[in-house]
């Protein structure tokens, strides 16, 4: 019961090393639903709060590490996000949910002042 779910017909190969990452970091991975693959090269890691991760193909325990120290200095995973997407290894971009979305301005006809 504290196994997370693999899911997908197309698991990478390497999904046993998506397994022994997990632990590396003991507080993330208790809070880890699944693990679910991404065409068949990397993974999507979705947590019980729905926050999904997206790992990056190359280095995803280098990526996990990075998270671990995002969750411990700034609490990522409590925020309001959607997406953690550390498939970049210099950046670290984040999806709000749509209601925390920036509105688009009005499109409207822009009147001259006389």
């Amino acid at each position: 019961s504290r196994l997370p779910v693999l899911v997908g017909d197309d698991a990478p190969a390497d999904r046993n090393d998506v397994i022994a990452m997990l632990p590396i970091a003991p507080k993330l991975a208790e809070q880890v639903a699944a693990a679910v693959p991404v065409v068949g090269r990397r993974w999507n890691i979705e947590f019980k709060n729905g926050v999904s991760v997206a790992l990056p193909e190359d280095d995803a325990t280098g990526a996990w590490h990075r998270l671990a120290a995002i969750e411990k200095n700034h609490r990522i995973l409590e925020r309001r996000v959607t997406l953690v997407d550390l498939r970049l290894p210099d950046r670290v971009y984040l999806r709000l949910p749509p209601e925390l979305m920036p509105k688009p301005p009005k499109q409207g006809r822009k009147e001259n002042p006389v």
